[in-house]
């Protein structure tokens, strides 16, 4: 669909069953975000902003290929689930730090940023409701180009976690979740 703003957002989604033990899913979308009330006014409260009317939507393209098998029953439901994906962000806001003041303004990144990644989990859910996963993603981003050496700060190679949900009341009205994650 389009939005108030005039950006096409979209999804596109084929599935595969070719067992009944197994999922393929071919994933493509292209989604955008607009800058924020934030980082399009000029502010002074602590900080000095320049004035954000000069800078526009940031649009990402998305692809991702699943693949689910069902494990051998073992107390309940069983999957393991292994995903690769690239993305690809267009016009990424950024703030622009000066050397006198902590953040001098918001504006558009001319080159284009890159994820490549990879992911596995393995999921158990009991009859009782109860899930387990263990999870452990390792992704590439960088600018311009996916295999070159441009290495984007603040964005993890290695990621993984461990995470549970309990289910407190019957028929999973009510559920406690507790995630641990690793970086």
């Amino acid at each position: 669909f389009t939005t108030p703003t005039g950006h096409l957002v979209t999804g596109l989604a084929a599935i595969w069953l070719p067992s009944d033990d197994d999922t393929l899913k071919l994933m493509l979308g292209r989604a955008y975000r607009i800058p924020s009330i934030y980082e399009l006014s000029d502010q002074d409260n602590g900080f000095s902003f320049k004035d954000g009317t000069n800078i526009g939507p940031e649009t990402i393209y998305t692809g991702e290929l699943e693949y689910r098998r069902r494990l051998p029953d073992f107390f309940g439901d069983n999957q393991a689930i292994f995903t690769g994906y690239v993305n690809r962000v267009s016009d990424l806001l950024t703030y622009v730090v000066s050397e006198t003041i902590n953040v001098d303004g918001v504006v558009n990144v001319p080159d284009p940023l890159w994820t490549l990644g990879a992911e596995g989990e393995l999921r158990h859910v009991s009859a009782d409701g109860l899930l387990l996963s263990a999870q452990y993603s390792y992704q590439r981003t960088r600018l311009n180009d996916p295999l070159g050496d441009e290495v984007v700060p603040n964005s993890p190679e290695h990621t993984g976690a461990v995470w549970a949900v309990v289910p407190l009341a019957e028929r999973g009205a009510l559920k406690w979740a507790a995630r641990c994650a690793f970086d």
